[in-house]
């Protein structure tokens, strides 16, 4: 079975958040690939592949891709404290951890990077808080 490991990582952080109560029950929203659409529930959870090395033998077999993700809560700045609150539950979950998506196996994640920003979008403004998680993440046949 050929598998994208950059889609098996995206597959696992979306599945770790979805599959736990107080996520679900922070970010009513939930956890969406890329930007959150028009009109969704608030807080919610955003999560994008940002780039991929990767790790190859000597003779240029793939092992494993080393991948950095986006993955942060998103909501109005008026209700900072319940995006703060996704970030947290988002962490709790990612930090530290292992484990497997179908077609390949989280070997490690972890944050390496905060982020927290603010934008205008219409007449609204918008907090952004989480990180940049780094997954190894492997192919299983």
């Amino acid at each position: 079975m050929n598998v994208i490991e950059s889609y098996v990582g995206l597959e696992f952080i979306i599945a770790t958040l979805t599959n736990d109560a107080t996520f679900v029950s922070l970010a009513p929203g939930g956890a969406v690939r890329g930007a959150a659409k028009v009109g969704i529930a608030m807080p919610c959870g955003c999560v994008q592949f940002m780039s991929g090395i990767d790790v190859l033998t000597a003779n240029a077999i793939r092992m494993m891709v080393n991948a950095v993700y986006l993955v942060k809560s998103f909501g109005p700045a008026a209700n900072t404290p319940a995006v703060a609150a996704v970030a947290w539950a988002i962490d709790a979950l990612l930090k530290r951890t292992s484990g497997y998506a179908p077609g390949g196996a989280i070997l490690s994640c972890y944050r390496e990077n905060n982020i927290f920003y603010d934008e205008d979008i219409g007449s609204v403004k918008y907090t952004h808080i989480g990180g940049l998680y780094r997954l190894q993440t492997q192919a299983m046949p």
